[in-house]
């Protein structure tokens, strides 16, 4: 930690959505006089007074311009923080100027981060320094993955008071939740996406539970990709958007807590529908309709069923009965198509469509040409509206009939009141006692709830934990039962052994 530093917090990236709801929770809470020093951080001044005066902050809260693409600013933002609370995403594309510049002023670092291959390579790449500077770099304190990842941490330490033992086998099962799926993450989820199109040897950390867990292999894990009866529990459930970095996170605060849950540890999520052919129902309706129209859902999941299903999904070709034609345009992000002269985003539809039309090519006798190269994307338009525009339609044209909030967006403040979100994470140890514990959030999962999160925990790592040593963590193995404790005092969330 940056212990000399002016401010505990700076809140970067403060004009954003979230980053506005994370300043309004620190205005209300931790104003004048609470102990508490923070700053808002962002590109532009004015905005950054705009976004102060319309949470009612008081006139000399302090101002940073920092952009991710000027890393002196960065620089000087990072030295004057002794944590750096950033909701700028996605991380792929902005995030690592902003760890490296934390790492190298040794000030701490909370993000929102969902998205594995980003936090795979920071973690290689800026361990060492981390250590040596004393940076605590903590990702994911948001709905990803707060709720589960400390669920799971208060299952097993109530698990070893009872039993002596931790709970070998965990499920983490989302009863309910109302809420809407923050803009920064169906963008970071584009931004994945995107990569694994343009590399597709990337998929495997994606697949892998253990890709985060330092080298660590453990047991086989359930693929929790389709609808099924949960036998144990005695109800249907469905594939959970989140698994997909939360068990990941997991497993990787089991291995950076010396293996405090086990090397046997065996964990996934899951929707909850209910009991009978009803809750039968309701799984399909869930596993249809959270990520994206069924049939890219049912694509997904055959593919983290097989991986090897990527490679027809990536070869243009793979309907040409063996044909194999030039090499095709990757389409997978935001460019300027010099021919026309407009900037151009990727086509979610042109996955199947391209492949279709170089089929009917070959049915045809080739009629259009055996060096036949096509491509589809989505026009933004010209200049540096258009470039704006593309970047915009890469980020938010993946979700259902176009829902998805663009960043900066997100739900009004009687959506987010009410919001919420109940999960129940179920143990068995294995010489086969049982127990359950609820997790519950009083807020919108990804922004009312998730804003309260990310400000308490930098606020803990701050002011409650100078002891912990710099490095990459997840929340439990950093953060744990005093993070919880702050939480459950300030942020509406409650941790409760079930009956």
């Amino acid at each position: 930690m940056n212990a000399n530093a002016e401010f505990d917090v700076v809140v970067f990236g403060a004009t954003g959505f979230t980053g506005q709801l994370v300043a309004e929770y620190l205005n209300k809470q931790y104003g004048k006089n609470s102990g508490v020093t923070w700053a808002m951080a962002g590109r532009s001044a004015d905005k950054l007074a705009e976004v102060r005066d319309l949470i009612g902050a008081p006139s000399d809260t302090p101002l940073i311009v920092a952009d991710s693409s000027d890393a002196a600013s960065l620089e000087d933002m990072a030295r004057r923080a002794k944590c750096v609370l950033t909701s700028v995403g996605p991380y792929s594309l902005y995030g690592e100027p902003v760890v490296k510049a934390c790492v190298e002023a040794g000030a701490d670092y909370v993000d929102l981060c969902g998205e594995v291959l980003f936090m795979r390579e920071m973690i290689a790449k800026y361990q060492t320094a981390a250590i040596q500077s004393g940076a605590r770099l903590v990702f994911s304190c948001g709905f990803d993955s707060i709720p589960f990842d400390l669920g799971v941490q208060y299952l097993q330490e109530e698990a070893v008071k009872s039993f002596g033992q931790p709970m070998s086998r965990v499920r983490g099962r989302m009863r309910s939740m109302q809420g809407t799926l923050s803009g920064g993450t169906a963008a970071s989820g584009a931004a994945t996406m995107a990569a694994v199109q343009n590399d597709a040897s990337l998929m495997a950390p994606l697949m892998d539970p253990f890709s985060l867990a330092d080298g660590f292999q453990g047991p086989a894990q359930p693929a929790g990709n389709q609808v099924q009866e949960d036998e144990a529990l005695g109800i249907w459930v469905a594939p959970f958007m989140m698994a997909v970095i939360n068990t990941k996170n997991i497993h990787r605060s089991n291995a950076l807590m010396d293996h405090a849950y086990g090397e046997d540890f065996v964990y996934d999520e899951m929707m909850v529908g209910g009991s009978g052919e009803a809750g039968k129902a309701a799984a399909e309706a869930a596993a249809s309709n959270q990520f994206m129209p069924a049939s890219g859902a049912a694509t997904m999941a055959a593919v983290q069923n097989d991986a090897s299903l990527m490679g027809p999904l990536m070869d243009p070709f793979s309907l040409a009965d063996g044909f194999q034609g030039p090499a095709q345009p990757a389409g997978n992000q935001v460019q300027e198509d010099e021919a026309l002269g407009i900037w151009v985003a990727p086509f979610m539809m042109a996955v199947i469509n391209t492949k279709n039309i170089h089929r009917s090519n070959a049915l045809m006798d080739h009629a259009y040409g055996e060096d036949f190269v096509y491509d589809e994307m989505m026009v933004g338009g010209s200049g540096e509206a258009g470039k704006a525009a593309a970047e915009a339609a890469a980020s938010n044209q993946f979700m259902p009939e176009g829902e998805a909030p663009k960043p900066g967006e997100g739900p009004s403040k009687k959506e987010q009141e009410e919001g919420y979100y109940d999960l129940m994470v179920h143990g068995t140890s294995s010489d086969g006692n049982t127990l359950c514990v609820t997790v519950t959030g009083d807020k919108d999962p990804g922004y009312g709830s998730t804003s309260k999160m990310i400000a308490e925990s930098a606020i803990c790592l701050v002011k409650d934990l100078p002891e912990v040593a710099g490095g990459f963590y997840t929340p439990a193995p950093a953060l744990g039962a005093t993070l919880r404790n702050r939480l459950i005092a300030s942020a509406g969330l409650t941790f409760t052994v079930d009956a």
